[in-house]
C-alpha cells in the first residue's frame, strides 16, 4: 500500500475516533457517511475529508479526472490533527435526534465566534452533553440551534459553571484555533 493511501486511511480513522467521543459505535455505523474520500492536494499540511453518493463517485471515475474534493466536507486534517466539520456534526445530531458535546453561544458570542474570536464563558448560554477540557466541541447558534463551528473546549461543563459562579466571565470556554 502506498504512503498516500496509508495517510488517507489514517485520516479517516482519526475522524471516526474523534466522533467516537460523541457517538456510540452503533450510532457511528448508522449515521456516519459511508463514501468518504480524502484529498490532500489543495494546500500543504491540509487534507479535506468529503462524502458523496456512490453514483457521483462512479460518474467521476468514468470521466478519468481527479477532483480536489467533491460532495459535502465532513472533516479536515490540519497539521496531522483531524477535526469533524460543522456540517458533519449537524448531520450526526439530526440522525441521533439530540445535540451532544456542544455549547450554545449567546447572540453576542455567535457574532464574535463567527468573526474568529474564541468563545468566552460569558457567551455560553447552554451546554449540551458531556465533554472534557481539550475535546472538540460544536458551537451552536441559539436562534436556529444549528452548528456554526467547531472549537476545542478549554473548560469542561462543571468548570464553566464554576467560572460563571465566581464571576470569571472572561475565561475562555472554547478556543477557535484548533492547532
Amino acid at each position: 500500500m502506498c504512503d498516500e493511501k496509508k495517510i488517507e486511511i489514517k485520516i479517516i480513522e482519526d475522524l471516526i475516533e474523534a466522533i467516537s467521543k460523541i457517538l456510540s459505535r452503533e450510532e457511528i455505523e448508522r449515521c456516519m457517511p459511508k463514501n468518504l474520500r480524502v484529498s490532500c492536494k489543495i494546500y500543504q499540511g491540509i487534507c479535506i475529508v468529503s462524502s458523496s453518493p456512490e453514483f457521483v463517485n462512479e460518474g467521476i471515475s468514468q470521466l478519468k479526472v481527479e477532483p480536489l474534493f467533491m460532495g459535502k466536507i465532513v472533516g479536515v486534517s490540519l497539521n496531522n490533527k483531524v477535526y469533524p466539520s460543522p456540517w458533519l456534526l449537524e448531520d450526526l445530531y439530526e440522525c441521533i435526534g439530540e445535540i451532544r458535546s456542544a455549547v450554545e453561544a449567546e447572540q453576542q458570542g455567535v457574532k464574535a465566534f463567527l468573526y474568529g474570536n474564541d468563545l468566552l464563558v460569558a457567551s455560553v448560554g447552554k451546554i449540551y452533553g458531556r465533554f472534557r477540557r481539550g475535546d472538540i466541541i460544536a458551537i451552536i447558534d441559539p436562534i436556529d440551534r444549528k452548528v456554526i463551528g467547531v472549537a476545542r473546549a478549554m473548560l469542561n461543563p462543571s468548570e464553566i459553571a464554576i467560572a460563571r459562579s465566581r464571576g470569571k466571565q472572561s475565561d475562555l470556554a472554547a478556543k477557535i484555533s484548533l492547532t
